[in-house]
């Protein structure tokens, strides 16, 4: 049984061991049942190998379906479900079919050909706010090369609408605050990339190979995608099939 296997178990609760996925181990599962004992086990554990684990590993709860007991969880404010596939989203990052689908993002929203791939893009337009930098006020189509964070440039694009969008997946800077990621790296970037597409449900049947239903899934997230709802211009279904097939 894996670490991620006997957490799981631990997290229903009783007074029984459960194995540690290390040969002969055993640890024993809380006594208290729940969420509220996923949480203390979690935080109070002992020395043994499921809570050493679990402490270098702080998404493990929510890698395994299982929300904070704390109601000031980002993720489940921001309407982010965790990703319930046991694996480190790092790990998850490299499958092909994510990774197409990552790049297919890139491709829908415009960021794909950029030099940095689209890491550094910002929505093009003028700039409005830029409390960072504001020595960018009122330039036009500007990039960011500082990842410590989301750059939370205001830009005023067509028909005198306003947004914040950022990077290659194009995080508007409340989306981004949602996640609490660490900072504004490429590496967090296809991390919350991934966050979002699970958010919608779109990891399960992407990895399903049911591309479509991933897409169809998303278009509240992306823009760009066919479906959409907020009156951009999108790519068709038959345009991201194509660009996803190809790079997967």
């Amino acid at each position: 049984m894996s670490i991620l296997d006997s957490v799981k178990n631990a997290f229903k609760g009783g007074t029984g061991s459960v194995n540690s996925g290390d040969g002969d181990k055993k640890s024993p599962a809380p006594v208290v049942g729940g969420l509220a004992g996923a949480t203390k086990y979690l935080k109070d554990g002992g020395d043994n190998p499921i809570h050493e684990t679990a402490k270098k590993n702080i998404n493990v709860a929510k890698l395994l379906g299982y929300p904070s007991c704390d109601s000031k969880n980002p993720v489940y404010q921001s309407r982010v479900k965790p990703a319930v596939i046991n694996q480190d989203i790092k790990e998850l990052i490299k499958e092909p079919r994510v990774r197409a689908m990552l790049d297919t993002i890139a491709y829908a929203e415009g960021t794909g050909k950029d030099p940095d791939c689209g890491y550094g893009r910002v929505v093009k337009g003028t700039v409005v706010h830029a409390p960072h930098h504001p020595e960018i006020l009122g330039q036009r189509n500007v990039t960011t090369a500082d990842f410590s964070k989301h750059p939370d440039i205001s830009v005023r694009f067509r028909n005198g609408e306003y947004s914040t969008a950022a990077g290659r997946y194009q995080f508007k800077h409340q989306t981004w605050s949602d996640l609490h990621l660490p900072d504004f790296s490429p590496e967090s970037q296809d991390i919350g990339a991934v966050m979002l597409l699970q958010g919608r449900g779109s990891l399960d049947p992407l990895l399903h190979d049911d591309f479509e239903k991933a897409i169809r899934n998303s278009n509240k997230e992306w823009a760009s995608f066919p479906g959409s709802p907020y009156g951009q211009p999108t790519k068709s279904m038959a345009q991201l099939k194509a660009v996803y097939s190809e790079l997967h």
